[in-house]
């Protein structure tokens, strides 16, 4: 039986890194051994890294190389794709087994007709029911892509102009038309998941700081979680930090669910929502 294509990319990248390694000797009768695999099958390897533009060489026993810098553009590519298969098997497979969970069979057809008409740049008509609500709504959406956030599938659209995201276990009854639509440039969607902090996307950008004090100073890292313009580790132990966020209610419910130690510092809304929701939670229990 071949292999499967996500198992030979994981060994690529794989090699590769062992290669940019300065530390590693690693060669190709090392990585047939390490991966099971023939000496043939690590040159067939090294080739396919070549055709990416990867200037990656090995010579008969010695250590695998790379010979010329790699660009910025496909380091970030390589690495993406890299994290995408650590978290297959976390919350991609979650989310997987949510909407089979929910569709059941129907699951494959709605991924497959909603990957076909992103693709055939076709308008799609379907029945969604947003949380809390009892009766669904009838929507006519641009499909862009599809996507992985919290532990579900979403489908990135655009509905009435305005981009939005939906649950694909909250769509039910999916229609694809024959009305195409012209899709946004990539880097308009890029912008969309820019400051993403948790699932939502948009346009919309916030500035926050926000200080951590024991104990979650010294367990959040506040760098893995956002992309910050500046963190501050002041003498009393308090980490400050800046970033930029599309969300506030997002960032409230974290800074929230964190209780005491991670104060919200601005902006002012951003104080106010994290109040409110403490209050409200506080509130069960009066």
């Amino acid at each position: 039986m071949a292999e499967s294509f996500r198992k030979k990319i994981k060994r690529q990248l794989e090699i590769l890194g062992a290669a940019l390694d300065e530390t590693s000797a690693f060669n190709r009768d090392d990585a047939a051994y390490e991966y099971e695999a023939t000496v043939t099958t690590i040159d067939r390897d090294l080739k396919d890294l070549r055709e990416w533009g990867i200037d990656v060489h090995s010579r008969k026993r010695a250590t695998i190389f790379v010979g010329t810098p790699i660009p910025d553009e496909t380091i970030l590519d390589a690495v993406a794709t890299y994290f995408s298969f650590l978290l297959a098997d976390a919350a991609a497979d979650k989310a997987t087994k949510r909407l089979a969970k929910k569709h059941g069979a129907r699951a494959l057809a709605l991924v497959v007709a909603l990957q076909k008409a992103i693709k055939a740049r076709r308008v799609v008509r379907f029945e969604y029911a947003k949380s809390g609500e009892r009766k669904p709504t009838a929507r006519a959406v641009d499909p862009l892509m599809i996507f992985e956030r919290d532990g579900s599938w979403r489908l990135l659209g655009r509905e009435a102009g305005v981009f939005k995201q939906f649950i694909l276990e909250r769509i039910d009854d999916l229609e694809t038309t024959e009305k195409t639509f012209r899709r946004p440039s990539q880097k308009a969607i890029d912008d969309l998941f820019e400051h993403s902090f948790r699932s939502w996307v948009g346009s919309e950008t916030i500035d926050i700081t926000v200080a951590l004090r024991p104990p979650w100073n010294e367990r959040v890292a506040p760098e893995r979680l956002f992309e910050t313009r500046r963190v501050e580790k002041r003498e009393d132990g308090t980490v400050v930090f800046e970033a930029t966020v599309n969300s506030l209610s997002e960032i409230a419910a974290w800074i929230v669910g964190y209780g005491e130690g991670v104060e919200a510092l601005a902006p002012p809304e951003l104080r106010e929502r994290v109040i409110k929701l403490a209050e409200g939670a506080l509130a069960n229990y009066r």
